[in-house]
């Protein structure tokens, strides 16, 4: 399922190859029935607990990969952009959903990486 529609078509192509299917969807409505899913991988993209609980099938896991509130903060002052509140999405955030939700966390990390720009170009 892809949320970003322009993403859907070269999804899509890339996929075929390997008889996968590609749905435009959002986090809140994943456009399956209950139980659809043994696994669900989520990388950077909104997550929906209680959503992803609905389509994952008894005994199903999620991987998922997240980008908290505090991610490159730095760069969004720098710029001049708004800054999200830091606690909003942090790493016991999300925990905190998924349990409420039914999961069973069984890894969570969270990671600060260092980003380095070599080259910004300006578009004219």
């Amino acid at each position: 399922m892809e949320a970003w529609h322009p993403n859907i078509p070269i999804a899509a192509k890339r996929l075929r190859p390997l008889n996968a299917t590609v749905l435009g969807g959002t986090a809140d409505a994943i456009p399956v029935s209950e139980a659809t899913f043994d696994l669900v991988l989520n990388r950077h993209g909104a997550l929906n607990a209680a959503e992803i609980a609905r389509v994952l099938t008894p005994g199903g896991r999620l991987l998922t990969q997240q980008v908290g509130t505090r991610n490159d903060s730095e760069l969004n002052i720098a710029l001049g952009a708004p800054v999200p509140d830091p606690e909003a999405w942090t790493l016991a955030a999300a925990v905190d959903r998924l349990r409420r939700c039914g999961f069973r966390v069984l890894d969570a990390r969270e990671e600060m990486i260092d980003y380095v720009f070599h080259d910004i170009e300006v578009p004219r």
